[in-house]
């Protein structure tokens, strides 16, 4: 299932983390671009 979550806090960060881990293709939308970037470099670690 593909699934876009829109935020930035703990919890969706959690709901992102597990809805990924069972399988499903998530996107994750944030306002503050520069925020997400530091996770998406700390993910493809």
């Amino acid at each position: 299932m593909r699934i876009t979550i829109f935020g930035g806090g703990h919890g969706c960060y959690t709901a992102a983390a597990d809805l990924s881990e069972q399988g499903h293709e998530v996107t994750l939308w944030r306002r503050d671009a520069q925020s997400l970037e530091a996770l998406n470099q700390g993910l493809s670690r």
